[in-house]
């Protein structure tokens, strides 16, 4: 009985459509790993981690590769020498990375994590999102248009929504460019 289930089955199953998986693109897995390495070095060095340790979390944490190692940390370091960590942080009242955001509206919940807020030396709220995109300065309008402008805007509402003033300033930092 077993075994006419068992030839059953394997007919069945060899009418069915070959379905063929579609080839991964290793480029852009690599592409995320990197970026959330880079997140994982910056939430930890605005939170006054030396980069150097910050690094070294990331690259346990994410197993990263000797290139892709050297690659975070060159992200990171432009990220800690900007104005941002050298000035801006330093003299902030109050800093939060990987800020949870989450708003419900009609049954539908929407969680997002904000890459870095802080509050500055005038008491202004400043939204920064790090982007490790791999763009040109020519591409740089249109993307901002096409997949950012409406994340900073849902960022801006949910932050006033939660300190009762609208964030000064929303800000994409895209560290390949600088």
């Amino acid at each position: 009985q077993h075994t006419a289930r068992i030839a059953e089955l394997t007919q069945s199953a060899s009418q069915l459509p070959q379905i063929q998986p579609e080839p991964v693109e290793w480029s852009r897995v690599r592409a995320q790993r990197i970026g959330s390495a880079v997140h994982a070095v910056l939430e930890r060095h605005a939170k006054r981690a030396p980069l150097a340790d910050a690094a070294a979390f990331a690259r346990t944490r994410f197993s990263l590769s000797e290139s892709e190692f050297t690659e975070t940390l060159e992200l990171a370091q432009v990220a800690a020498a900007s104005p941002i960590f050298t000035h801006e942080l330093p003299s902030a009242h109050r800093v939060f990375t990987e800020l949870p955001i989450s708003e419900s509206h009609d049954d539908e919940s929407t969680s997002r994590f904000v890459d870095l807020v802080f509050q500055n030396a005038q008491g202004n709220w400043i939204v920064v999102d790090y982007k490790t995109d791999d763009i040109t300065l020519a591409q740089l309008p249109d993307v901002i248009e096409k997949k950012y402008r409406m994340q900073l805007t849902n960022y801006a509402k949910l932050l006033e929504r939660l300190t009762g003033a609208p964030p000064l300033e929303t800000r994409l930092f895209f560290l390949r460019l600088n």
